[in-house]
């Protein structure tokens, strides 16, 4: 019955936490040269958001209401595009749906993967493509990642050496998120909410803990 309790308080406390999603943190890309070195983003209250930026590897790309980026054909551990977040001390976030429009230009690399500092950018959370120069709509659901503390960044990587258009990723390849087209959004997004951890639940389930060990102890005597 205690490692009932135990558990329901433990889920209801992170339920409470996925209700009112809205965003953690918001990246404005209008008017944006594109090969400027960074973007700041606005944060959540509790929250404190990374710069959108790239990796050593890649260089800046001039193109409206974007960051562009070229140099994609190295497949180089240094060639991504960096977002992300820290929550602070007290709090986790509940992740919703990361958007943004990418685009590519025909040389530039034609399917791209995001990954996080979960499990040390090793696998890919969602891969999408891009073909030729048309704008494409990412929405990658990040729920499932789960509730998180501290530090989270996603980047985005090239995949392969197969460009937009089909043939080879080129040296003047790019890749841009954000898009000076009409219908595209120029806001790259982190979807979710910031959320206190409920002092007097924390305190419950410590009391829980200790009258469990109680039991416990009392059983084996």
């Amino acid at each position: 019955m205690i490692k009932t309790l135990f558990t329901t308080l433990v889920i209801m406390t992170l339920v409470m936490g996925q209700n009112g999603y809205a965003d953690i943190v918001v990246y404005e890309l209008s008017g944006e040269p594109g090969n400027q070195v960074s973007t700041a983003g606005t944060p959540a209250a509790n929250a404190t958001a990374a710069d959108l930026t790239r990796g050593a590897g890649l260089t800046g790309n001039a193109g409206l209401n974007s960051l562009n980026s070229v140099g994609w054909n190295t497949l180089d551990a240094t060639d991504f595009v960096s977002f992300g977040f820290t929550v602070d001390a007290g709090y986790f976030a509940n992740l919703g749906d990361i958007t943004f429009t990418g685009r590519s230009s025909n040389t530039g690399p034609g399917t791209l993967a995001i990954r996080s500092s979960l499990d040390g950018f090793a696998s890919n959370l969602f891969t999408f493509t891009q073909t030729g120069t048309t704008d494409t709509q990412v929405n990658y659901d990040a729920s499932g990642l789960g509730p998180v503390t501290g530090a989270l960044e996603f980047r985005i990587f090239s995949l392969n050496n197969t460009s937009a258009n089909g043939g080879t990723v080129g040296t003047a390849g790019t890749w841009r998120v954000g898009s000076a087209n009409v219908g595209s959004t120029t806001q790259l997004t982190i979807g979710g909410n910031i959320v206190a951890i409920p002092e007097p639940t924390s305190a419950g389930l410590i009391g829980l803990v200790f009258v469990a060990g109680a039991l416990t102890r009392r059983r084996q005597r």
